[in-house]
């Protein structure tokens, strides 16, 4: 049963997780540098932004305050001062009392509320909860030393600062020096603060803020750029299944295609390789098995299987009954000659057609190299055999008595040429016709083939003439036991058509190296045996001896049969 490779969602392939982490990275990336950048852009405009408004706000309260204390000190060696009683500021006046002659005699002290001064030092808290205003002036009596009215959410109070208060005496100095500015300083109220100054007429005043609480405002401007950035992030991932994904997986099925187009390819190129190399069978059908199991998709649970007529060729891990498979037919001549088969031991998804294609691809392959060896086969055996009984022929037969004859002067081997020349058989031949002789002649070769070894040649020499070459004997009476078989063989009566026929058999032997040393002498010297033993006595064998050669020249030639 063939399965489909089918998508299981969004996240089917392995490499859709590459594609959505890479893509999903890049947005991430993308939003956290822009958010980065805005931040930073921010930060610098947004720190200027409230330390001009402090500044600003600052600069409002000098002329209220100059407009309400000009005139009036903030410690009692004055005829008036400034004090803070009852949770209101109030303006204590000191006047002498007079007799008639213009005598001291006494002083009155008179107090005057300051309502409006008391709601805008209150007011401060509004500012932030961390701010602090500081109205300071410095004390002529003790020098060095301010006493300053000091106002924040909690309380408002007059206190004396002594010497040792750094931050303070050096901010009032550039206040009390008629300056005005925006500065930070780290040990005040043992907290990092920013502060504000300026003069009011002969005094200093100061806003201080914590720098914490003046930074979370930037801090809620950062959860603004944060919620900008996320919402940015969200909107990436978005466009990204919607727009890049599908290009992305677009591209990687490509890659993947790619790459297995080129274990195809490579699987191919192999196997046609091996194609050239004329393997023997077995070797060459399993190297075929091995390349293609390595260029399926699943190569360690697949298996193969390669039918031909009645043989078969299996891998490993075959399994007849496994039915998950792709199979293809080997058609050789037009005919159905075999089957390729490829099966998956686990319930795997072919990749179609793909696949299939380079199944049906190896079995053409193979379904044409099998044609081509068999045409070389036939060619080689048209070339080399005798068409009619299909026996070696002269030539095929000259290549292997020099290889025998090559052997045997390397181990000193020994070998006979039998010639034999079949009696009668022209007779019958005329009398029942080339048909008939055609069947004796193979019936005659089937005889002789069946008497030698498998090591041994039978040839068919020409006409009725066969010739045996018989390797590795230890004496002459192998071959004599072999003429002799030949003999009982060829006098046995043929069965053709329902016709009994009778022959006979001439043979003469020749023997290496005793009688000839090379091809053409030993087939002369047999076949001048063979003519003396037909003259002397049909159906009869006889040695080649040098005496034969005498009578030969003697009378001229060999006498045509």
């Amino acid at each position: 049963m063939l399965k489909f490779p089918l998508g299981h969602g969004l996240f089917s392939k392995c490499d859709d997780y590459k594609v959505i982490i890479a893509g999903s990275l890049s947005v991430v990336g993308l939003a956290l540098v822009a958010g980065i950048a805005v931040y930073s852009l921010m930060k610098p405009q947004i720190e200027s932004a409230f330390s001009r408004n402090m500044e600003i706000a600052l600069k409002n309260k000098p002329h209220f305050f100059e407009n309400q204390t000009e005139k009036f000190p903030m410690y009692a060696h004055h005829d008036s001062f400034l004090a803070w009683a009852d949770n209101q500021l109030i303006l204590h006046i000191k006047k002498d009392v007079l007799d008639q002659y213009e005598q001291r005699i006494g002083s009155i002290t008179t107090e005057k509320r300051l309502p409006q001064l008391t709601s805008y030092l209150r007011e401060i808290k509004e500012i932030s909860k961390s701010a602090e205003l500081i109205l300071c002036e410095t004390l002529e009596v003790a020098g060095q030393e301010m006493i300053c009215l000091l106002s924040n959410a909690h309380f408002v109070k007059f206190e004396q600062l002594p010497s040792e208060v750094r931050e303070t005496k050096t901010l009032m100095s550039y206040a009390l020096d008629g300056k005005s500015g925006i500065t930070s300083m780290n040990e005040y109220r043992q907290v990092p603060v920013v502060a504000s100054f300026t003069p009011v007429g002969s005094l200093g005043m100061a806003l201080i803020l914590d720098k914490e609480e003046l930074c979370s405002a930037m801090m809620e401007q950062g959860k603004i750029i944060a919620a900008f950035v996320f919402v940015l992030i969200i909107t990436g991932l978005l466009l990204l299944f919607w727009l890049i994904l599908p290009l992305m997986r677009k591209l990687a099925h490509s890659e993947r295609k790619a790459r297995e187009r080129l274990k195809e390819c490579q699987c191919l190129h192999g196997i046609r390789r091996d194609m050239e190399h004329n393997l023997p069978e077995e070797e060459f059908y399993q190297k075929v098995m091995v390349r293609l199991i390595k260029a399926m998709q699943f190569p360690e649970i697949t298996s193969v299987m390669i039918k031909l007529g009645d043989k078969q060729f299996v891998s490993d891990r075959y399994n007849k009954d496994l039915m998950h498979r792709l199979q293809a037919q080997i058609i050789v001549n037009g005919e159905a000659y075999g089957w390729l088969q490829v099966i998956y031991s686990e319930e795997r998804p072919f990749w179609i057609p793909e696949e299939q294609d380079l199944i049906d691809t190896i079995a053409s392959d193979l379904g044409r190299w099998i044609e081509q060896n068999q045409t070389k086969q036939r060619i080689t055996q048209m070339a080399t055999h005798d068409g009619l009984t299909g026996l070696p022929n002269r030539y095929l037969l000259h290549d292997r008595i020099k290889q025998v004859l090559a052997h045997g002067r390397r181990t000193h081997e020994q070998a006979a040429v039998l010639f034999i020349d079949l009696d009668r058989f022209k007779s019958i031949n005329d009398s029942q016709g080339h048909a008939i002789g055609d069947l004796l002649l193979q019936e005659v070769a089937t005889r002789l083939a069946a008497i030698i070894r498998s090591a041994d040649t039978v040839a068919r020499h020409g006409g009725d003439e066969f010739i045996i070459l018989l390797q590795n004997i230890t004496d002459s009476q192998e071959a004599k036991v072999v003429a002799q078989k030949i003999l009982n063989e060829l006098t046995q009566p043929f069965h053709i058509h329902g016709k009994e026929l009778h022959i006979g058999g001439s043979i003469g032997i020749a023997l290496f190296p005793h009688d000839g040393d090379d091809v053409e002498t030993l087939l002369r010297n047999s076949d001048i045996a063979m003519y003396h033993a037909k003259k002397s006595d049909r159906n009869s064998y006889r040695f080649f001896s040098p005496e034969m050669n005498q009578k030969i020249a003697e009378n001229g030639s060999v006498e045509l049969r």
